[in-house]
């Protein structure tokens, strides 16, 4: 097996940064607390990790070469994790395990010319970037939404105490 590409190595690194920052603000958790909003119109902790899971796999998989229909993932896992409101804390971890796992092989994998690729879709003409623009927005969504489940975490403490 060849050696990972630098720049997909760095990648995963602060995307398993991010898991487990993610992981973190979600142990310990009762399950009752995924489905909590501290206010209308925010999206509790399941539909934060579902989404962060399903983004995450798309946009990486474009960085990795991996191009699939834009359309399909907002009609499909996007649009289904913005609905999810049975994950549990346990189903989010085992799916932030799952997530890491899945990403260390796609990365292993992936092409280091993929970085340099023009990504487009006919479904939304405005939306191109490269393999290597696709990887930074995948890691960067992701750790926003670590950092969203961080916040979320400490307003449920903070509101339910003892």
């Amino acid at each position: 097996m060849r050696p990972m590409d630098g720049t997909f190595g760095a990648a995963l690194a602060v995307t398993r940064e991010s898991i487990a920052m993610f992981r973190d603000a979600l142990r310990g958790l009762p399950d009752e607390a995924m489905a909590w909003t501290p206010a209308a119109g925010m999206n509790p902790l399941s539909v934060l990790a579902a989404h962060s899971c399903s983004s995450l796999r798309f946009f990486m998989g474009c960085a990795a070469g991996q191009v699939s229909s834009l359309q399909a993932y907002r009609e499909g896992p996007r649009a289904a994790s913005f609905a999810e409101t049975g994950w549990n804390t346990e189903r989010a971890l085992e799916e932030l395990d799952r997530l890491e796992g899945d990403v260390k092989t796609l990365l292993a994998e992936a092409p280091a010319a993929a970085l340099d690729s023009i990504i487009g879709w006919p479904e939304d003409p405005s939306l191109v970037m490269t393999g290597a623009g696709a990887l930074f927005r995948s890691v960067a969504h992701l750790r926003e939404h670590a950092g969203h489940a961080q916040v979320m975490r400490d307003l449920w403490l903070a509101s339910h105490p003892g």
